[in-house]
């Protein structure tokens, strides 16, 4: 009997352990339980503000499309100006222009102007709005033509560009068929195209000879420069058509000194 009592005891104390730690568990659901009404009616108020602000929200959003309604068959000029809302350093950049400082200047102008009512040329305030809807059309047709030029200055750059390009290859072209004709004409001669001094082809080209030797090309009617030519090239135009005749004359030489001099003059 004391065996079975004994072992009774330890089973006993075993169920009082269980008992506690299952208490102990069942206090922790009961606090997490607790926590989680808790939290469920924080959710339930935070829903129920959030509620309220969309509703809030929507009847803003309502109110503000009437007015804004109610504002566009006021003021025509708002249909049309209505695409530069919002637009960076523009007149409605209202990320600058805060409208709600600018509606705080507005009353205090308001207020202002109803001071000096008396004073002010009502009529000419009348004609205001006329005077501000016509700048606005200007400052639009401003920008149009802004854009226009723009167009029209790129496309002139774009031909001006295609136009060197195309003199460039003309000028190519012709020194080509130039050098080879002069050749023909003249043998033993040369012939080419080239840009003037500190200049580029687009700003001019002068002719340039090459002999065999050295010579001074001279196109002259004057005596003294056929009795000095080494080499006379006379030309005559015969039947329609133009003749060069080439003849190698024998001058006497002359000291250096007197070239130099008449090189010099």
């Amino acid at each position: 009997m004391k065996t079975e009592v004994l072992e009774i005891k330890e089973v006993i104390k075993k169920q009082k352990e269980l008992i506690n730690h299952q208490h102990k568990e069942i206090q922790l659901k009961i606090q997490k339980k607790d926590k989680l009404i808790k939290n469920n009616s924080e959710y339930e108020l935070e829903i129920k503000k959030m509620e309220y602000e969309v509703t809030k929200l929507k009847n803003e959003s309502n109110n503000s499309h009437h007015k804004v309604k109610q504002l566009s068959e006021k003021y025509e000029w708002i249909e049309r100006e209505k695409a530069y809302f919002g637009k960076p350093n523009g007149m409605y950049d209202f990320a600058e222009n805060n409208p709600e400082e600018a509606g705080k200047r507005i009353q205090k102008l308001k207020e202002n102007l109803e001071k000096m009512g008396r004073t002010l040329n009502m009529r000419a305030l009348a004609n205001l709005g006329t005077v501000e809807d016509q700048y606005q059309d200007l400052l639009k047709k401003k920008k149009i033509v802004e854009t226009d030029r723009e167009k029209i200055v790129n496309v002139i750059d774009e031909l001006d560009e295609r136009k060197k390009v195309a003199l460039r290859e003309a000028c190519k072209k012709v020194n080509q068929d130039f050098g080879s004709i002069f050749s023909v004409l003249l043998p033993g001669a040369k012939a080419c195209l080239r840009p003037l001094e500190g200049k580029d082809v687009l700003e001019g080209l002068e002719a340039s000879f090459m002999y065999s030797y050295l010579g001074f090309i001279v196109v002259s009617l004057k005596d003294g420069m056929f009795n000095n030519a080494n080499v006379l090239f006379r030309t005559k135009f015969v039947d329609g058509m133009s003749s060069v005749q080439r003849s190698v004359q024998h001058v006497v030489p002359r000291p250096l000194s007197s070239l130099n001099n008449k090189r010099n003059h």
